[in-house]
């Protein structure tokens, strides 16, 4: 009998071990992690705003921004704005500025943060989408 209650006891002792094991681990897993990967919905990630890069960024960290340019602060130099109170330059490489840019018109910027000693706060461009309306689609139908 008192086998018996030693076999019984080192059960309960895993099965509460067990338990414990499981309900630790359980709360790391979601729906999303068991459902497959061609049922999860595509994630989009929103474009961060300029009072965040202005004061959150790193030097050499990239941002995606969606916004106006409201001036011209120099040849490749413009402001850049999302909200219309908070702004930062923007600095393009020689010759890069698109031909069909204008001001005040929206453009999602994908740009590399630039802080140095001393010097004042700006993002380079690396990549400006086309402006809305700037692009034109032209499907053609091929008949045999």
């Amino acid at each position: 009998m008192k086998i018996f209650k030693n076999k019984t006891f080192l059960l309960l002792k895993a099965t509460v071990l067990m338990a414990v094991a499981f309900f630790l681990v359980l709360p790391n897993f979601s729906a999303e992690d068991a459902a497959p990967s061609s049922s999860k919905e595509q994630v989009t990630v929103p474009p961060n705003t300029v009072k965040g890069v202005r004061h959150q960024a790193k030097d050499g960290d990239f941002a995606l921004l969606r916004g106006k340019f409201t001036q011209q602060k120099g040849n490749e130099v413009f402001s850049f704005t999302d909200d219309g109170r908070h702004f930062i330059d923007v600095r393009f490489d020689p010759g890069s500025v698109p031909d069909d840019f204008i001001l005040n018109g929206y453009y999602y910027l994908w740009g590399q943060m630039h802080k140095n000693f001393g010097d004042s706060k700006y993002l380079q461009a690396v990549f400006l989408s086309p402006r809305p309306g700037s692009v034109r689609l032209e499907i053609q139908m091929i008949q045999n």
